[in-house]
């Protein structure tokens, strides 16, 4: 669309530098094109509104008075063609050396070709001073090609919800999205690729959304993918209604081999009645992953699983990488490696990423990882997890479970650790269990005190709330490149988390649009739990202490440290009030909304002083 866009503004620039038109032309192209059209007069660019044009009570100025036809003269339509056909071919060969063609363009030079009849038209229109309702151009159709990815950089447009089905009719062939598409919530979606017969091409999202995915058939290999080998997905949204299956199950893909996931993002919108859930090796981005790169990608929203290895991002990492991704999920598994990121790391290499999830199972729970697989091989660095996590046993902020002859490096977690029954054995505030500490890799490790209620840990370094919000209390940390901490901020987090820049490609708009919001706002984990703002999902504040019975204290303190940053804003005091704002109404939106759901917590005198000090916060807010 882009590339189309680009096409049909250059012809124009070469038609009228041709003709040597200076006014009206591009009112009377004004409805051939997607974008706003612009006329140049006397050196002064100004945008033209169609809207004046077509209730202008006056007739249009006649514009193509070269070709108007004189008495006795004839084949005025006919020179006019071939001008514009000399100004198509000077346009082909510009274009064709252009450096601003995308290498991924659908569109050719032979595909930009005139309406038959198009100029005998436009004089006619001209002439009789009216505006001409026919396009000038015949419209581009991308063509179906079925060549391997690593051979040609030419993708299939897909428009229709029928070709997205078609995919499975290509699975060598590169595609990508031309907009938004709203699948059926009533019938059952048939995933792309199956096993034996896996998607190899690349999808490219280019940042559009796919809503409404409903699968409930329940078979292996489940999800929007049903297994992919060697393929590349990048730049999708994806809404999720329902994806149940059976082993190998999740939003994206059920499985994915040698492939790379990036910059992909999985809402699942309205819990609890919708969910990513399956049998084994479950998780909300990928159910399996072998030795798939995974980069910038994340997921929001419930992650159920009846057997083994669930996580929020994915279920089973079997080797590969994950960078610069996260999970903000509730992940229910009723048996063993349950991890708020990462259900099974097995030889896998997990960086600068984070969890922020509600995490419960049977043994093996983490906030970040659940089992850090005896194969060895893994290594977890630079990242950190937040939230609450529950088991009967080896149960840890960050970890469950963690083998020997794996890596872990500048971690930390703020989550808390809740084991369900009395006396549970391995709980810790940032590990649950570990093999053998003396074949385990463990450098610069901390947890949070007083949010995990753990005192102990089988890794790891503990550290006050206090000590969390210092800077120094990190050996190793990276606070220049990787890490970012300030006054406003619980515990550090990681600096690509405050980056604005938008993610993935721009949509095609026209010149001067304003551009669809990409990428993440900033996160900030206020004392007593995270605020996560996004323009992509909906603030979870995660408390770790209410199930020990402090939820009024946790909600009483964030109130008063909410009440005092309103005050420094109101007093003037705030360094960037901007950026203030936004925690503020994050952080007042969140309350109010952890205050609905968990309001059984709390007794009714207590629910009804929180809410009217909400209100008088909203009240205080509106008045900025």
């Amino acid at each position: 669309m882009q590339t189309q866009l680009i096409c049909r503004f250059l012809i124009v620039f070469w038609f009228l530098l041709f003709l040597q038109f200076c006014s009206a032309v591009p009112a009377v192209l004004a409805d051939n094109y997607d974008h706003s059209p612009q006329e140049e007069h006397q050196g002064e660019t100004k945008q033209v509104n169609n809207d004046s044009l077509e209730n202008d009570s006056t007739d249009p100025e006649p514009v193509l008075n070269e070709y108007c036809s004189q008495p006795g003269e004839e084949n005025s339509g006919q020179k006019l063609d071939t001008d514009l056909k000399d100004n198509q071919n000077l346009f082909n060969e510009d274009f064709a050396g252009s450096a601003d063609r995308s290498s991924d363009s659908d569109l050719s030079e032979s595909e930009v070709q005139l309406r038959s009849g198009a100029a005998e038209d436009l004089i006619a229109a001209s002439c009789a001073g009216e505006v001409l309702e026919e396009p000038l151009f015949i419209e581009p159709v991308a063509s179906a090609i079925d060549l391997q990815p690593e051979t040609t950089d030419s993708y299939i447009l897909i428009r229709t919800i029928e070709e997205l089905i078609a995919v499975n009719n290509g699975l060598n062939s590169n595609y990508r999205l031309a907009n938004d598409l709203a699948l059926s919530e009533s019938e059952s979606w048939t995933p792309l690729g199956a096993a034996g017969n896996p998607f190899k091409g690349i999808f490219d999202g280019f940042d559009y959304t796919i809503s409404g995915l409903f699968n409930n058939i329940s078979n292996d290999h489940s999800g929007f993918f049903g297994y992919t080998s060697g393929a590349t997905i990048k730049n999708l949204n994806l809404e999720i209604k329902q994806v149940a299956g059976g082993n190998n199950t999740g939003g994206l893909v059920g499985r994915a081999d040698s492939s790379l996931i990036s910059n992909c993002q999985v809402t699942i919108p309205h819990q609890p009645t919708e969910s990513v859930s399956g049998n084994q090796n479950v998780g909300g981005l990928a159910g399996y992953a072998k030795n798939t790169e995974i980069e910038s990608s994340s997921v929001s929203g419930l992650v159920t699983a009846r057997d083994n290895y669930i996580g929020g991002l994915v279920g089973c990492l079997d080797g590969g990488y994950v960078t610069q991704s996260f999970s903000e999920t509730q992940v229910v598994g009723n048996n063993n490696h349950v991890g708020g990121l990462i259900g099974i790391s097995k030889s896998a290499v997990i960086e600068e990423s984070y969890a922020e999830s509600i995490v419960s199972g049977n043994s093996g729970v983490g906030g970040l990882v659940g089992y850090v697989s005896l194969a060895g091989g893994s290594t977890i660095k630079n990242s950190y997890a937040a939230g609450l996590v529950s088991g009967t046993g080896s149960v840890g902020g960050f970890a469950g479970e963690v083998a020997k002859n794996n890596i872990l490096v500048n971690c930390h977690s703020v989550a808390g650790v809740n084991p369900t029954i009395e006396n549970a054995t391995s709980a810790g505030g940032l590990v649950g269990h570990s093999h053998s500490t003396s074949k385990l890799s463990s450098i610069n490790n901390y947890w949070d005190l007083d949010d995990s209620g753990q005192e102990t840990s089988a890794i790891g370094f503990g550290l006050t709330g206090v000590e969390m919000q210092e800077a120094a209390s990190f050996a190793g940390f990276d606070f220049a490149e990787i890490w970012h901490l300030d006054h406003l901020l619980a515990n550090p987090i990681l600096k690509w988390q405050i980056s604005e820049e938008p993610s993935g490609p721009p949509h095609p708009q026209e010149p001067g649009a304003e551009q669809k919001p990409g990428g993440e706002l900033p996160l900030y984990n206020l004392p007593g739990g995270a605020v996560f703002l996004s323009h992509a999902f909906p603030t979870m504040l995660l408390p770790s202490a209410f199930l020990n019975g402090d939820y009024y204290r946790q909600l009483l303190k964030r109130i008063e440290q909410l009440e005092l940053l309103v005050a420094s804003l109101k007093n003037g005091v705030v360094s960037d009030p901007d950026q203030a704002m936004i925690i503020i109404v994050a952080e007042l939106d969140s309350l109010l909304e952890l205050l609905a759901t968990y309001t059984y917590l709390l007794s009714e005198q207590e629910r009804l002083e929180l809410s009217e000090r909400l209100k008088s916060l909203a009240f205080a807010v509106k008045q900025f």
